[in-house]
């Protein structure tokens, strides 16, 4: 059976921001990076910008359009922040996809990562028909001791959204791999393919800090109003 080509599209939006506030005004450190950009306020006394103290990054592993790893010239595998594209998917495959964190700045961090899937109503139709679980059968190496997965909600203009919670601290310089591969349930069929087309997974990585906020990420986000 032939299939039509098919993509799949990496793109991802947010901000990253940071205040902090003289006079002895309490405010909390956080931050958010994306794939694709980044807004920062610099502190108050001009010194020094958000990323020389609390910042965070995300990015994964660069790949061709076939799915295949892109090495530097030493043979080490390529990052990119700015997504991949894949061409001529088709059921069954496993398609590298490891969204990563990096605690860039200079102070521990509690970290989210936001998982938005397009195309949501029809992935929520099809994984329904053959008993799937979406989270479980499409993202391929999530380790549930590392992250706590707050689940999806309801579906807002044809897209959803996963939380998953840190259950650790970020050190500086410290990174966390979300999971390491997209996969395409291999009981679809041409009908199923053609239903889920072309369809985009957009990650946002944020962060706060952990000193004087809460002892986990999940109630730390609440505390501090994200």
């Amino acid at each position: 059976m032939k299939f039509n080509k098919k993509k799949v599209f990496v793109s991802a939006l947010a901000i990253s921001l940071i205040a902090i506030l003289s006079f002895g005004t309490l405010a909390w450190f956080t931050d958010s990076d994306s794939v694709k950009n980044d807004f920062m306020i610099t502190d108050s006394d001009q010194t020094t910008t958000p990323d020389d103290v609390f910042s965070i990054d995300i990015y994964e592993t660069k790949v061709d359009e076939d799915g295949n790893v892109v090495n530097d010239a030493n043979g080490n595998p390529e990052t990119t922040d700015a997504g991949n594209t894949y061409k001529n998917i088709a059921p069954g495959d496993v398609l590298t996809k490891d969204p990563t964190v990096k605690n860039t700045g200079n102070y521990d961090q509690w970290v989210r990562v936001k998982v938005t899937i397009s195309n949501a109503d029809n992935w929520l139709a099809l994984v329904q028909k053959y008993g799937l679980v979406l989270e479980n059968d499409l993202f391929d190496g999530f380790d549930g001791n590392a992250w706590r997965s707050e689940g999806s909600a309801t579906p807002v203009n044809g897209a959803i959204t996963f939380t998953y919670y840190l259950k650790d601290k970020l050190a500086p310089d410290a990174e966390v791999t979300l999971f390491e591969a997209v996969k395409i349930p291999g009981v679809f069929d041409q009908t199923d393919m053609n239903a889920i087309k072309e369809f985009s997974l957009s990650f946002v990585a944020e962060a706060v800090q952990v000193e004087n906020t809460k002892d986990n990420a999940y109630d730390a986000f609440i505390f501090v109003g994200m």
